[in-house]
């Protein structure tokens, strides 16, 4: 009986705990005697109208997307900013460092250059984009390489201007110096996601995949050229017209 009681008891509690997705079950277990079963119902038709705590929404959150495909894009750019984001002051290990590293795309090899995969249609992105890219290295709170340097929190987003449009991605990863205690450059793997800011064609892009970077530090005798790589899926509503 002792255990029976034990048992009744611990099914009230969670029974009490779920009484806000379920109106009335509580009250029902609590009436009912020890052994008596508890129907698993609504005590009224007014219930039926569940709150939702952990649930997927229903259907797509946006428009189906026809257009994109898998990308894979590579750009390179040179660093213009390394300050401390509140201060202005140089980048140094007891701070956060905010590097803006960009790319007019007017020399050959520089910019962006988007490849699209298993695409239909024949557009075609144009290569040497412009772009401007905003990176937030956390030097504050390093972890170890496993060689006997440093790895930092980084995040940031990336603007491409594609024509009067822009794609804009967000990208969030660690920042490795190579080796032991390089302070010329940082290695950043993480992964990237579509940006809601983004326009034109790429308003809303179903975007997300891996995001790889040898940036600049910002730190003293930085190096000044930076080169990104990108790979995952880029999905649109709606095909991009030919070029």
């Amino acid at each position: 009986m002792v255990i029976s009681l034990r048992v009744r008891s611990a099914v009230v509690r969670a029974i009490t705990i779920f009484s806000r997705i379920w109106p009335g079950l509580a009250a029902a277990a609590v009436s009912a005697g020890p052994g008596a079963t508890v129907a698993l119902v609504p005590e009224t038709a007014s219930a039926a109208s569940v709150t939702c705590v952990f649930c997927f929404p229903e259907g797509p959150p946006t428009a189906t997307r026809t257009g994109g495909a898998v990308a894979q894009a590579w750009a390179f750019g040179t660093l213009t900013e390394a300050v401390e984001p509140k201060t202005g002051a140089h980048c140094d290990l007891s701070a956060v460092c905010d590097l803006v590293i960009e790319s007019d795309g007017t020399q050959p090899g520089t910019g962006f250059t988007i490849q699209r995969e298993f695409a239909t249609g024949d557009y075609v992105f144009p290569g040497n984009l412009p772009f401007v890219l905003d990176e937030v290295v956390d030097y504050k709170h390093p972890s170890p390489n496993g060689v006997g340097g440093e790895c930092y929190p980084a995040t940031g987003t990336v603007t491409i201007e594609v024509g009067t449009d822009d794609l804009v991605l967000d990208f969030q990863g660690q920042a490795c110096q190579l080796g032991k205690k390089e302070h010329v450059a940082l290695v950043l793997n993480g992964a990237y996601v579509g940006d809601p800011a983004s326009t034109g064609i790429f308003a809303n892009p179903g975007a997300i995949g891996s995001f790889t970077m040898e940036s600049p530090t910002g730190l003293e005798d930085s190096f000044t050229t930076a080169k990104v790589s990108l790979n995952g899926q880029l999905l649109l509503q709606g095909e991009p017209p030919p070029k």
